[in-house]
């Protein structure tokens, strides 16, 4: 994924989040992967994020299916 954001070559994003969120249904060693993929939406687009707080995920936190 990586290589084709940096070589610009055209990925289908909606069936690339709907297949990271069906994973992360579907196998139980498969958790947040949006995480990464958000990341580097931020990272592609520039976005500023100076300043952010991050707030570490507890098995509290997990929203089931």
């Amino acid at each position: 994924m990586i290589y084709c954001i940096m070589n610009k070559v055209k990925i289908n994003w909606i069936h690339t989040i709907k297949e990271h969120m069906q994973k992360a249904m579907r196998l139980c060693d498969f958790h947040y992967p949006y995480a990464i993929l958000i990341s580097m939406f931020l990272h592609y687009f520039e976005v500023d994020i100076e300043g952010e707080l991050a707030e570490v995920i507890k098995p509290s936190n997990e929203i089931n299916s």
